[in-house]
């Protein structure tokens, strides 16, 4: 019974080490992962990588990660600022070049973009605010002030904002009889996302407490030498 115990404690041991290990390898990935989004992706700021699933060390043998998330406050995309961008990654290969089945990445045009990607296309300053799941932009043309509903959707891919139910001093107006560059941005502001890996597109967009969210989406993604790589380099 002595023998039996000691047996037991030892495989017991054995197992607590090969614990601490699988969870010393997989913080080291993560951490690889991070310094990796952190040199690769632009103004990304304190990234935050979760590799899921036990053990890490037998799926890291097989050469593929089962579940893979991350999280970024800020990044810049094509010059474009996005905030709370989330990542989750379906069977990530862990040899280069690295490969991902399935990937979606979520992220938020917050309102002091959308005011810069307006401004740039209309020369109007405008106030983007959001309320009962609507944007609101609001400026003043020549002392008057106007008001629109900011409408994002895809248009074959692409991301466009359009300025809809217009009012100047609370009347109603169409966008033709908006100034110049005003009328032309109200038929569709072009988002700018012209960096996505190949095999990423655009596949919803909604309108958020913080702005609008927009999701990617795509399946058998070569990852190159970039963050995904880095995870397991």
């Amino acid at each position: 019974m002595r023998v039996a115990a000691r047996v037991i404690l030892a495989i017991g041991l054995l197992g607590a080490a090969g614990v601490v290990a699988d969870r010393v390898a997989v913080g080291i990935a993560e951490h690889r992962a991070v310094d990796a989004i952190t040199r690769d992706v632009q103004n990304a700021s304190s990234p935050t990588v979760t590799i899921h699933g036990f053990p890490f060390l037998t799926q890291l043998a097989a050469g593929s990660l089962h579940d893979v998330t991350a999280h970024l406050p800020t990044i810049t995309i094509a010059g474009t600022e996005f905030a709370d961008v989330d990542v989750a990654a379906v069977d990530v290969g862990t040899t280069q070049p690295a490969t991902v089945h399935h990937l979606t990445v979520t992220g938020t045009l917050p309102a002091a973009t959308l005011e810069r990607l307006i401004a740039e296309r209309t020369g109007m300053t405008f106030t983007i605010t959001t309320a009962d799941s609507r944007v609101i932009g609001s400026a003043h043309v020549l002392g008057l002030p106007v008001t629109a509903v900011v409408v994002p959707h895809l248009d074959a891919g692409v991301l466009r904002v359009e300025l809809t139910d217009l009012t100047l001093a609370g009347a109603q107006i169409g966008s033709d009889a908006l100034p110049g560059g005003l009328a032309a941005g109200a038929h569709g502001v072009v988002v700018p996302i012209d960096a996505l890996p190949d095999g990423v597109t655009l596949t919803d967009v909604t309108v958020g407490t913080d702005g609008v969210r927009v999701t990617a989406t795509g399946t058998d993604i070569t990852a190159g030498s970039g963050a995904l790589a880095g995870a397991t380099r």
